[in-house]
């Protein structure tokens, strides 16, 4: 029955650290064996977990098992949880990856033998099965036989019978082919003769020799006689290469060619390759059908030859049949002149949108950038800067006109400033414009209406942001970003953009210079009175949670891709106050941003301080280590220290106890052998008892008491038939085992228990005394229900302890009577010795109560009416413990009774908790040592998947994302705390617990315990926060570690 996807969950791969070890194993087999492992196949749309693939198809056998029954593979697939439409592809497709990546190392590690060579393994098709089996001889042989296996109907060789066959086939062959071996059929198809003028002739010359006596050929026939069989000799060369099989008459035509021969009288024989098959007689009877000679050919018509055209025959017609279609080229007076632009393509897309952009023609400039947008766009990997020149200028000349719409002013790019330009429109092209922001602040803005625009505006407007447009897209390439940070008029450009006055026309352009500049920055070393990173600055007191992104990762990438220090100078306290602040918001985008920026901000010990200044050190230390938990997910894992075992079944059936044969006697059959079963065995389909040893236990245990009640005894064939229907599995079967020569009358799904059931299914307690020191292995074995009947057993039979009639009150108190059951959990004396005194009053008068019933048959008055009451004498002597493995009392030791005797009530009490505790029922049957195992709690966070995307595994994945770039700030400030001013003054200030604490220790000592449950549960995240408690150990006082 096959499994709904509804009850089998959808596959997925468990990274446990079983799977781990698996595909270390696995990757190293295939490293030694030289083939490639895929390590997470996919089956349609799912990752296969070789792990889980691996267990089930060995578990149902192996590969070889599952592929020789039919729609197996189908049903594994579903049996995995991996469902699709097409059942067909699925199932194959996982027999592919499982015979790719995993057979060769089921062969090696579950059968232990030598798998079959790669060539024939992992280099061929997963068709078929017997891997087991494959060997480079029955394997190449196979397929070299279907290869050459020409003769088969299966090879599609339906041709005309070859000489070559046999002419009968034996009887051996038939009686083959009655055996099922496949046998090439008769051919049936007829052969066409050819239709040449030359066939014709040989046909007609054989069928007219054939009745008429031939005449002696004239000299004007032999040559085309000739012509013709020579043609015949080389159209089939293989009829030369084998002369045995040709008649006599064809030699004479090899061996004188130039002589026709004359052909034999009579039926002819075509014995050679040119003649017709459709006169051909096979010699065997059986392979003649009578289509084939009923056949009659069509009457050919002979083909005529029609003359063609050469370049010498005839000459003049064929030159001027292949040149009537230009006739012009050879003819002068019939060309005629070129037209304007016609006869070639003129220049590429490329250069006419370069050369229309620098024409300064607005219709011009306007298809330019219409094209430029797009191929920077789509073509962006090969549109390349320093491929065409004068292109960046002739974008930012563009670009720069968009001041001219908002202030009175030109901005105009002057590469000669040997000059005296006394213009504030013009701008260095060579080292930059040092004063650009004063410039910007000194101009006039236009009274632009912002929600009326004219038309020339609005295209202007268009033309400048589709400038902007294209550097933007162009500057996404490295290359192009590298060339242009050194392009000074567009930093120029970017500072200009980023002041244009705060309307809603100018916004796209806004957040194109924050993306060229995000580009640009890793490439540029910015100081704090640099006027691009002013302007980035200036950004952060935006509304705009767009501008904000793009300004913060800009600069926090400054000089990313160089050697110099970004050190951030010149950053307000509002600012940092707002950063802080954004820490708090649930925004990944821009809390990550602002890590980033403070990562680079907290590296110099100068910024902390001012960090500090404006923000409370402990509450931004308190969020960060909240922060290395961000979008944590906690997932278990189930660990396996110990595995399942199953204890040996007996063979030994314990002896009936006393009281419970009295009750089963009562029983008539076969509610006896019912009761007993149920008493004596349990159900287990992995056990089995012999009939003889169930039949012998049972007789010995009711022959002697049923005689002496009267009673009959079941036969031993009703005996059988009744044990077997007390449990649904149990059955009777004869059994016969390897090397033992005689069968064995079992009944199996059963085995004896170690101790008996009473009738009402409570457990019989079992007397583990040994009588002889010296054979401790050699117990007792009786059973008893009650612990005070254990107890006395063993007082009395075990120790020799007599009781003594004494009067009340005049000997010992009866604290050294047997304990009752009000000691119910003791495992060893330790635990009773360590009660307090209103437990001992409670356990001594359950102990006189049990006393007293136990020995109210020893009980008395005497003649006085005073109480006689039957008790041991309290006294010393040696003892020594024999119950089990007991190995406190292993040598006689002089004790009192009452003690040894409480230490004797330890063991019964752990083998009989009692009859008035609470029995659940167990959740595992009795021989079962359930499993041990051990969850482990695992806490895992954003992580860099890249590494097993290539193939590296995932030992080399590493932690990403928020928490890694909170601990890399916590680490900064742990670094340089105690050496900013905040730093030294409360080193100098607080003096707890006699000695000088950092400011380190105030500020990461109360964060220790998270960061140690982080380290012992977040696998990725250990190396940073090892390194960051590190760092808090080395700077923390010494006097002060715990």
């Amino acid at each position: 029955m096959s499994t709904s996807p509804q009850e089998v969950p959808m596959h997925s791969i468990d990274r446990t650290p079983q799977y781990e070890e698996f595909m270390t194993q696995l990757r190293d087999y295939h490293t030694k064996r030289g083939t490639t492992l895929d390590p997470e196949p996919k089956v349609g749309m799912t990752h296969l977990d070789l792990f889980k693939v691996f267990n089930h198809i060995v578990a149902n056998g192996g590969y070889d098992k599952v592929s020789e029954e039919k729609l197996a593979w189908r049903r594994m697939a579903a049996e995995l949880g991996i469902h699709s439409n097409n059942e067909a592809s699925t199932a194959f497709a996982l027999k592919e990856k499982f015979y790719k990546n995993l057979a060769a190392f089921e062969i090696s590690t579950v059968h232990k033998r030598e798998p079959p060579p790669k060539e024939i393994l992992e280099d061929v098709t997963a068709k078929g099965a017997s891997l087991l089996t494959r060997t480079r001889e029955n394997f190449r042989g196979k397929r070299e036989s279907n290869m050459n296996a020409t003769d088969s109907a299966a090879s599609g060789d339906d041709g005309t019978p070859t000489r070559e066959r046999p002419a009968a086939e034996s009887q051996a062959s038939s009686a083959r082919a009655s055996r099922g071996l496949r046998e090439a059929p008769p051919q049936r198809v007829i052969f066409q003769p050819d239709t040449g003028p030359g066939r014709a002739t040989r046909q007609t010359n054989s069928n007219t020799s054939s009745t008429t006596a031939p005449a002696p050929a004239t000299p004007s026939q032999q040559p085309s006689a000739t012509n013709q069989h020579s043609s015949r000799i080389t159209s089939a060369p293989s009829t030369a290469a084998h002369p045995p099989h040709h008649n006599n008459q064809h030699s004479q035509h090899h061996q004188q060619p130039t002589t026709m021969q004359p052909m034999s009288h009579g039926a002819p024989n075509y014995a050679g390759r040119g003649g017709p098959a459709i006169v051909h007689r096979p010699l065997n009877g059986q392979n003649i059908s009578p289509m084939v000679l009923a056949y009659q050919p069509k009457h050919m018509k002979p083909l005529h030859p029609r003359p063609a055209a050469t370049p010498t025959n005839p000459a003049n017609d064929f030159q001027k049949r292949g040149l009537s279609h230009r006739p012009a080229m050879y003819d002068a007076a019939s060309r005629q002149p070129m037209l304007p632009g016609t006869g070639f393509d003129g220049p590429n897309i490329y250069t006419r949108c370069l050369n229309s952009l620098r024409s300064s023609v607005v219709a011009e400039q306007s298809f330019a950038l219409n094209h430029l947008v797009k191929i920077s766009f789509e073509r962006g990997d090969k549109f390349r800067f320093d491929a065409f020149p004068a292109l960046a200028e002739g974008l930012v000349e563009k670009a720069l006109q968009v001041g001219s719409l908002f202030y009175h002013v030109n901005w105009t790019v002057v590469w000669d400033m040997s000059l005296e330009w006394t213009d504030i429109g013009c701008l260095d092209g060579n080292d930059g414009t040092p004063d650009i922001l004063e410039r910007i602040e000194s101009l006039v803005e236009k009274d632009v209406p912002e929600q009326l625009q004219t038309a020339e505006f609005a295209d202007q407007l268009t033309l400048v942001t589709e400038a902007t447009l294209t550097m933007r897209n162009m500057v996404t390439l490295p290359e192009n970003a590298h060339n242009m940070s050194d392009f000074f008029p567009l930093k120029d450009l970017l500072c200009i953009i980023l002041q244009l006055p705060p309307k809603d026309s100018v916004t796209e352009m806004k957040h194109l210079a924050l993306d060229i500049a995000e580009q640009l920055t890793p490439y540029m070393a910015l100081d704090a009175d640099d006027a691009l990173y002013k302007s980035l600055l200036a950004q952060l007191a935006s509304e705009d949670r767009g501008t904000i992104l793009t300004a913060l990762r800009a600069i926090g990438r400054i000089s990313m891709n160089l050697e110099a220090t970004n050190k951030l100078e010149g950053v307000s306290t509002s600012t940092l106050q707002r950063i802080v602040n954004w820490l708090l918001l649930n925004d990944d985008e821009l809390t990550d941003a602002c890590l980033d920026f403070l990562y680079q901000y907290t590296a110099v010990p100068s910024n902390l301080d001012n960090l500090f200044k404006t923000a409370s050190p402990d509450g931004l230390v308190d969020h960060l280590v909240r922060l290395l938990a961000h979008a944590a997910h906690t997932s278990v894992w189930e660990t396996v220290l110990r595995p399942e075992q199953r204890m040996p079944s007996r063979n030994e059936i314990a002896p009936v106890p006393e009281d419970l044969l009295q009750e089963l006697v009562k029983l008539d059959e076969p509610d006896r052998v019912h009761q007993w079963v149920r008493c004596f065995f349990d159900e287990d389909e992995h056990s089995f008892i012999t009939q003889l040893a169930a039949w012998q236990a049972y007789q010995s245990a009711f022959v002697q008491a049923t005689k002496a009640v009267g009673k009959p005894m079941i036969s031993p064939a009703d005996f059988i038939r009744n044990s077997t229907s007390v449990y649904a599995r149990t059955t009777a079967q004869v059994l016969r085992e390897r090397g033992e020569p005689q069968q064995k009358f079992i009944i199996h799904g059963i085995r004896a228990r170690p101790r008996p059931l009473s009738l009402d299914g409570t457990e019989y307690g079992r007397c583990l005394w040994a009588n002889n020191p010296d054979r401790r292995n050699e117990k007792c074995g009786q059973f008893y229900m009650r612990a005070e009947q254990m107890w006395n057993h063993i007082m009395t039979v075990h120790l020799g302890e007599a009781r003594t009639v004494q009067t009340d009150g005049k000997d010992e108190p009866r604290k050294s009577e047997p304990p009752a059951q009000a000691k119910t959990d003791g495992q060893g004396e330790g635990k009773g010795e360590g009660k307090d005194e209103a437990q001992d009053k409670d356990q001594d008068k359950a102990q006189d109560k049990a006393q007293d019933k136990a020995d109210g048959e020893a009980q008395g008055k005497d003649a006085s009416g005073s109480q006689k009451v039957a008790k041991f004498a309290n006294v010393q002597r040696e003892l020594q413990c024999t119950w089990g493995d007991c190995c406190k009392y292993a040598k006689p030791t002089r004790i009192c009774l009452r003690d040894f005797a409480l230490h004797v009530n330890t063991h019964i009490m752990a083998m009989l908790p009692g009859n008035d505790a609470v029995r659940l029922k167990a959740t595992h049957p009795p021989w079962l040592i359930p499993a041990l195992h051990r969850r482990i709690r695992h806490e895992e966070t954003a992580r860099d998947e890249r590494p097993v995307q290539m193939g590296l595994g995932w030992d080399k994945v590493q932690a990403a994302g928020i928490p890694v770039s909170a601990v890399l700030v916590l680490r900064n400030i742990a670094r340089n705390a105690s050496k900013t001013e905040t730093g030294e003054q409360q080193q100098q200030q607080q003096q707890p617990r006699g000695g000088k604490m950092s400011l380190c220790e105030r500020l990461f000592w109360p964060q220790r315990p998270r960061l140690f449950e982080i380290l012992t549960e977040n696998k990725y995240m250990r190396p940073h926060v090892s390194s960051l408690l590190e760092i808090i150990c080395t700077e923390s006082d010494p006097d002060e570690r715990d």
